[in-house]
């Protein structure tokens, strides 16, 4: 009986040394990610699928064990959806499907081309006609005229169902180019109507060559965050093998394909897939951006280099921007940055991170740009430090600087990681620097571009005060002024003195300052200075003075009556009206008759009148 007990506890105690230290579902957390259609599984679907008709959509869904059942429901996670042989990536925010560990996205739009565009955008639609399947007159520009399913080209938007296109009419770019294009543009009220589509953020949009119905898909950029668009074929691929091209969906280390499949498109005449594209000409509000989809001319590459966010407003460079150890994390166009004030003959730094989709050795140009104005562009700086790298790894320092405003300019690069939850590498440039002198205005901007020409600007406002008097030597100016020849020394922004110590102001051309004339300096006469002299103002408040001195004195001397019974006392005499003193109004007026008497023999005509 003694024995049976320790064999009992023993094995009771072994068995609990054998329970799990940890949640049974955490021991088995399992993530899958399946690409889906049409409701059911797939691993592969036709180029284009979803389009403005409304056919079925791809999508992606996430089943993430760890995060069902925890008690935490509507968690979100991010899956990045990428092209294997485009380079191109989307990042969809997934949201859980109650507690369940579940995350479905939305429709995901599958691009021949990198169409996604801004509500704001404008462009250009282009059509290749190689094999001259329209018109070909060699010896004339032609013309594919616009007539909805028979020629041109055929833009639809969901927003109008899919039903109602717009219809353009694309004109040769030259002489038997068999280029044809014409300009579009997007509205997000009304109706789509002349060269003008309706759409709204998450609109998908389908453009037909209308010669062989050939069509590709676009997206409008701002729609549900899980949705989007993903390019997974080149435009310049004209034939898709089979898994050739894949699109990726990644999430937490797993990942699963979709293999695209050609969608059998036979293109104008007897070539391969040419299809129809549309080119962005500008991505409000800059003037210079180059981030082109298909047909745009650039060779696969089309994203410009950024030291902030991509085209999606995804962060990729964290303190892409700094000044003097004030970094900022840039924005896509337009950064705020807090005034900072530097000094004459200070050392500054600039340190830009610049992240390029082909690698940091494919940038080519880096500028900076001091002093520009409320709403001036990178052209207008009044001066640009630049650094161009060449493929063979040279650095090329030069600068504008016509002011000689700067000096003591280098430049230092580096390679660093982008952000901090990242090891992709970007390029950091350290650029030196001292000013010689202030600057009118403060606003700094970055003019980047790799080796694909693929361009893009950033702007920070309120930018650099630059404080202290210029180390330059005044500029001089020669004219003639009056028949003679005179020499101007500037001492301010538009202001000048001559040798004569005259002062001269710039508007448009330098005119003298006017200088009143003053009153004449005469010398003091016997009879003092009278108000005419320049002097007077100051004669007169030194009399004042004398007179207030002797004034003062004179007061001192007397005593007052409160003080002095023997203080003389003065008589004034006796006081009458003249008015009650009848012998002296009497006298009044006989003097007044007697006078009138004297004036009549004297003045009188008849009296003096002499014959």
């Amino acid at each position: 009986m003694k024995s049976f007990y320790k064999i009992y506890v023993l094995v009771f105690i072994s068995s609990i040394l054998l329970i799990p230290a940890f949640p049974l579902q955490d021991a088995y957390a399992v993530t899958t990610i399946v690409w889906r259609l049409s409701g059911g599984i797939v691993t592969g679907a036709p180029l284009n699928q979803g389009d403005a008709f409304g056919t079925d959509f791809v999508s992606v869904r996430v089943t993430d064990t760890d995060l069902g059942a925890n008690g935490n429901s509507l968690e979100t996670i991010n899956v990045v959806l990428t092209g294997t042989t485009t380079g191109d990536s989307f990042t969809l925010t997934l949201t859980e499907t109650g507690d369940s560990g579940v995350f479905d996205s939305g429709d995901i739009v599958l691009m021949n081309g990198n169409d996604r565009f801004l509500t704001s955008d404008t462009g250009t639609a282009t059509i290749a006609d190689a094999n001259c399947s329209g018109v070909c007159d060699v010896g004339a520009i032609d013309t594919l005229v616009g007539v909805s399913g028979v020629e041109g080209m055929d833009i639809f938007s969901d927003e109008d169902g899919g039903t109602t296109p717009i219809t353009l009419t694309l004109v040769e770019t030259g002489l038997d180019t068999r280029e044809f294009i014409a300009s579009f543009d997007f509205v997000t009220s009304g109706t789509s109507s002349g060269s003008s589509l309706r759409v709204n953020p998450g609109s998908v949009i389908t453009y037909i060559d209308n010669e062989d119905f050939e069509f590709n898909n676009g997206y409008i950029l701002g729609g549900p965050a899980n949705e989007g668009a993903i390019s997974v074929v080149p435009p310049s691929d004209e034939v898709i093998s089979a898994g050739e091209h894949v699109a990726r969906a990644t999430y937490n280390g797993v990942s699963a394909d979709l293999d695209i499949t050609d969608d059998f498109a036979g293109g104008r005449g007897s070539g391969g897939l040419i299809r129809p594209g549309l080119v962005v000409d500008s991505v409000a509000p800059s003037p210079t951006n180059t981030e082109s989809s298909s047909g745009s001319g650039c060779s696969g590459d089309c994203t410009p280099p950024t030291v902030g966010v991509d085209s999606n407003l995804k962060r990729i460079v964290e303190n892409g921007f700094s000044f003097n150890g004030n970094p900022v994390n840039a924005e896509l166009y337009y950064t705020p940055y807090p005034l900072v004030t530097v000094n004459v003959g200070q050392q500054n730094k600039v340190e830009l991170k610049i992240f390029d989709d082909a690698g940091f050795e494919n940038i080519a140009h880096v500028g900076l740009g001091f002093g520009l104005g409320n709403g001036e562009s990178f052209d207008k700086s009044r001066v640009t430090i630049n650094l161009d790298m060449t493929r063979d790894g040279q650095n090329i320092l030069s600068k504008v600087d016509p002011e000689n405003v700067l000096e003591n300019v280098a430049i230092i690069t580096d390679k660093v990681p982008c952000n901090s939850t990242s090891s992709v590498l970007c390029l950091k440039v350290m650029i030196f620097h001292t000013f010689r002198a202030p600057l009118e205005f403060n606003m700094l901007a970055t003019y980047i571009w790799d080796h694909s020409k693929n361009a893009w600007q950033n702007y920070y406002n309120h930018g650099i005060h630059i404080e202290g008097d210029s180390l330059n030597p005044p500029k001089e100016y020669s004219g003639i002024h009056k028949g003679h020849l005179i020499h101007l020394f500037e001492t301010g922004k538009n202001m000048a003195i001559d040798s004569s110590g005259n002062t001269w102001t710039f508007d448009k051309t330098w005119k003298m300052d006017y200088i009143p004339l003053e009153k004449p300096i005469d010398g003091i006469t016997q009879h003092g200075i009278d108000r005419n002299n320049a002097w007077f103002e100051s004669y007169k408040k030194g009399q004042e003075l004398l007179a207030e001195e002797k004034l003062d004195l004179m007061l001192d001397d007397l005593e007052t009556e409160e003080n002095s019974k023997h203080a003389p006392q003065t008589h004034y005499g006796d006081f009458y009206n003249s008015s009650e003193n009848i012998q002296l109004q009497s006298d009044i007026k006989f003097q007044k008759l007697k006078a009138k008497y004297i004036f009549s023999q004297l003045y009188d005509v008849k009296h003096n009148f002499q014959k």
